[in-house]
C-alpha cells in the first residue's frame, strides 16, 4: 500500500518535475520579455479567468466527485459499467462548456463595447475572449486525469503542463514575434499560444486511454444513478472551490490598487513557490485521491488511515526542508532567475518579499489539498466547504489589514495563515468523522524533520554570507554559485541529518527513485 503510493509519486513527481522546469523556463523568459509590468498584469488576470473554471469543472470540483463514483463503478460493476458512466459525464460535461464558452465571450463583447473602460482594462477583456476557450480542453483534461489515475496511468495527465509550457516558450517567438513589436501585440501571442497548448494537452491524453480500451461515445442517460451521485456531490464542491477561487481573483485585483506589476509580483513569486508544491505536494494530494477512495470504497477504515498518515508525513518530509530553503534563498533565487529584463522592469525585491511569506505556508498548502482528499474519498465534500468559507473570510480580512503595510507580501502571508487555519480545522473535523485517525506519527515524522531542516537552514545560510563575501560581483557566474553551492550543500546536509534520525519517509523516497537504477 505505502509502496504503491511511494511508486506513483515517484513516476508522477518525475513528470511533474519536468513539467515545473519548463514552466520555470517560460517564467524567466516571461520575465526577460514583459518584466513586471501592466501588460503582464493584464495577462495573469485573463489567465486566471479560465483557470478559475479548470478548478470548478476539470481537476478541481468534478475530477473529486468523478474519481469516488468511478473507482467504485470499476471496482464492483466492471470496466463496460465505468466507461458508460465516463461518457455520459463527458457528454455532460463538455455540452456545458461549450455554451458557458459562447456565453462569457458574448458577455465579454458586450462590456467591451457597451461599458466605459480605460484601454488596460479593454486590453484585460480582450485578453480573457481569446483564452476562454482554453477552459473547454482543459476541463475535458482534468476529467481525463480522473479515469486515467484510478486506472495506473498518472504519466500522461502530468505531462500535459510540459506541453503547454513548451507551446507557450514557442508561442513567443512565433506568435508573438508575428503580433508584434508592442508588448500588447506580443502578450496577444502568448494568449493564442495558450489556447494552442491546450489543444494538444488534450490530445495525447488518448493514446493512454484507448489503451485502456476506452472509446467515447455520446451518452445522453444523464439520469444514470451514478452521474446523479457525481452532480450531488459536485454541487457543495463547486460552491468550495468557487468562493477560493473567486478570493484567487479578488487576490490579484486588490494588488491592481498598490502599483503597476504587483500583480505580476505575485504571480512570479507564485510560481516559485509552486515548483516544490506541485513536484511533491500535489502529486502525493494526486496519487493519494484514487488510493483513499478504494479504502473507504471497501470501507477499510483501518488502511485509509494508514494510508493517509504515510500520505503526511512524506509531505512534511518533503515541504518543511522546501519551505526553509526558499525563505532563505529567496533574493537570489530571484536575482538569478528574473532579474535580466533589459529595461530594468523587473521588481526584483518586491518578488522574493513575496515568496518569503508564500513558503511560509508552503507545507500548509500541501496538507490541506491531502486532507480535502481523504473528504472527498468518503464522499464528503460539504465539510471541506465550511472549512474553507471561514478560512476564505479570514483570508480576505487579513488581506485588506496587510495588503497596505506590507504591499504584496502582504497578500501572500495572508494566505499562508488562512491555510494553516484550514489545516487545523479540517483534521479536528476529518477526526469526529473518522475517530481512529491521528497525527501522533507525522508529529513524531515532524519533530524530526525540523530539527534536521534547522541544521540545514543553518548551513544553507552561513554559505549564502560567505559566498556574498566572495563573490560580490553581479554576473551569471557569481548567481549561479550563490544558489547552486548552497542548495546542494543544504540537500546534503538534510539527507545526512535525516538518516542519522532514521527518517524512513526519506529513505522510502530515496530507494523509490534510485532502486531500479541499482538494479
Amino acid at each position: 500500500m505505502g509502496k504503491n503510493i511511494v511508486k506513483a509519486m515517484r513516476t508522477l513527481s518525475v513528470s511533474t518535475a519536468l513539467s515545473r522546469v519548463l514552466g520555470m523556463i517560460r517564467d524567466i523568459l516571461f520575465a526577460r520579455y514583459f518584466g513586471t509590468s501592466g501588460v503582464w498584469d493584464a495577462f495573469v488576470i485573463a489567465f486566471t479567468v479560465p483557470n478559475l473554471f479548470r478548478r470548478l469543472f476539470g481537476e478541481g470540483a468534478l475530477n473529486a466527485a468523478f474519481v469516488p463514483v468511478f473507482t467504485d463503478e470499476l471496482t464492483k460493476r466492471g470496466r463496460n459499467a465505468a466507461w458508460k458512466l465516463a461518457n455520459s459525464v463527458i457528454t455532460l460535461q463538455g455540452s456545458g462548456l461549450v455554451l458557458l464558452v459562447i456565453i462569457g465571450i458574448s458577455f465579454l463583447w458586450g462590456i467591451e463595447y457597451f461599458v466605459p473602460l480605460s484601454s488596460h482594462g479593454k486590453f484585460i477583456i480582450q485578453l480573457t475572449q481569446i483564452m476562454l476557450p482554453y477552459m473547454f480542453f482543459i476541463c475535458v483534461l482534468g476529467l481525463f486525469m480522473g479515469i486515467l489515475n484510478p486506472l495506473g496511468h498518472f504519466f500522461p495527465p502530468a505531462i500535459a503542463p510540459a506541453v503547454l509550457n513548451i507551446v507557450l516558450i514557442g508561442s513567443l517567438f512565433t506568435f508573438s514575434y508575428w503580433m508584434g513589436p508592442s508588448l500588447e501585440g506580443q502578450v496577444r501571442g502568448v494568449a493564442v499560444g495558450v489556447l494552442l497548448g491546450g489543444v494538444i494537452q488534450l490530445a495525447i491524453q488518448l493514446p493512454a486511454l484507448r489503451k485502456e480500451g476506452f472509446r467515447y461515445r455520446f451518452s445522453f442517460f444523464f439520469k444514470d444513478p451514478a452521474v446523479v451521485r457525481i452532480m450531488l456531490l459536485m454541487v457543495p464542491t463547486v460552491a468550495g472551490l468557487a468562493v477560493f477561487q473567486v478570493n484567487v481573483l479578488i487576490d490579484r485585483l486588490l494588488a491592481l490598487f498598490l502599483r503597476e506589476g504587483a500583480v505580476s509580483v505575485l504571480f512570479y513569486s507564485n510560481r516559485l513557490m509552486q515548483l516544490p508544491l506541485g513536484i511533491f505536494g500535489i502529486s502525493i494530494a494526486t496519487v493519494a485521491l484514487p488510493t483513499l477512495s478504494r479504502h473507504a470504497s471497501f470501507e477499510d477504515e483501518d488502511g485509509f488511515c494508514r494510508s493517509l498518515d504515510h500520505s503526511l508525513r512524506l509531505l512534511v518530509s518533503v515541504m518543511v526542508p522546501a519551505s526553509l530553503g526558499l525563505i532563505i534563498l529567496s533574493r537570489q533565487i530571484i536575482h538569478l532567475l528574473f532579474e535580466w529584463n533589459p529595461a530594468g522592469t523587473f521588481s526584483g525585491a518586491a518578488t522574493a518579499w513575496a515568496l518569503s511569506f508564500y513558503a511560509i505556508g508552503l507545507t500548509m498548502y500541501a496538507a490541506v489539498r491531502v486532507i480535502i482528499q481523504a473528504f472527498y474519498s468518503h464522499k464528503d465534500m460539504v465539510t471541506p466547504v465550511r472549512a474553507g468559507m471561514i478560512c476564505i473570510v479570514v483570508n480576505l480580512t487579513l488581506n485588506l489589514i496587510l495588503m497596505w503595510p506590507m504591499k504584496e507580501a502582504g497578500l501572500a502571508f495572508s494566505t499562508a495563515i488562512a491555510s494553516t487555519i484550514n489545516f487545523v480545522i479540517l483534521v479536528k473535523l476529518f477526526k469526529k468523522r473518522v475517530p481512529q485517525f491521528n497525527l501522533g506519527n507525522v508529529f513524531k515524522t515532524f519533530k524530526k524533520i525540523i530539527f534536521s531542516s534547522c541544521i540545514m537552514g543553518v548551513v544553507v545560510f552561513g554559505l549564502l554570507i560567505l559566498l556574498s563575501m566572495l563573490f560580490p560581483a553581479d554576473s551569471l557566474r557569481f548567481r549561479l554559485i550563490k544558489v547552486l553551492i548552497p542548495i546542494s550543500a543544504g540537500i546534503g546536509t538534510y539527507l545526512m541529518c535525516c538518516n542519522l534520525f532514521k527518517v524512513q519517509e526519506i529513505q522510502e523516497i530515496k530507494g523509490s527513485f534510485f532502486k531500479k537504477q541499482i538494479r
